[in-house]
């Protein structure tokens, strides 16, 4: 509502405000699209707010068009009572998880950055990088998942260096290099620890 009409009011008189919004004829109104991300966290016991986004398009002079997305192809049947799924529209699309070489160009992109923040005192092996995209690959093709593990491994590879005597830091010319082995480690932290 806020975003409508710069007004700020309770979320409760907000619902009823908009129900009043899109229930009303108006000719000049513009169609409005909301992008509901990650559809999966909005899900509540009640699911009113969910009921609300997916029954004011049902109005026929709301003007509104809610896209949903959600991390699960299953979530209206899982999780949505009857009354919301069936608001649903039927089209859906599938975004396939990414594949190992696209997720290698990602980490590359985004280590290179990381890189330059250490200054060039960071390196990762090829090796490192084909072995964290084809695990998260093989799993589920999640870009975020790929770049947590690495990140991790490079927290690892700085440990392991900071524990390093200064002649062997000084014979690494003051650079670490992450290797397989700490993406290996990264990857079991993030599937055997309590927290996962």
């Amino acid at each position: 509502w806020e975003k409508l009409t710069k007004q700020r009011v309770s979320s409760v008189h907000a619902a009823t405000l908009l129900e009043d919004y899109f229930h009303k004829k108006d000719k000049r109104r513009l169609p409005l699209i909301v992008l509901l991300d990650e559809l999966d966290q909005v899900v509540t016991k009640n699911q009113t707010v969910m009921y609300n986004f997916f029954n004011w398009p049902s109005y026929e002079n709301s003007k509104l068009i809610v896209i949903a997305v959600a991390n699960t192809m299953d979530l209206p049947e899982r999780l949505l009572t009857n009354k919301i799924s069936s608001r649903l529209g039927l089209t859906r699309i599938q975004f396939p998880g990414y594949t190992f070489n696209q997720l290698g160009t990602i980490i590359k992109h985004r280590l290179e950055d990381l890189s330059r923040v250490y200054e060039g005192k960071l390196v990762i092996t090829k090796d490192a990088i084909e072995f964290a995209s084809r695990k998260v690959a093989s799993v589920s093709g999640d870009a975020r998942r790929s770049l947590l593990i690495c990140v991790r491994a490079v927290e690892i590879a700085e440990m392991e260096f900071q524990d390093k005597t200064y002649e062997e830091k000084e014979q690494e010319d003051g650079k670490y290099t992450v290797t397989m082995s700490h993406i290996m480690k990264a990857v079991t932290e993030t599937t055997t620890t309590p927290i996962a």
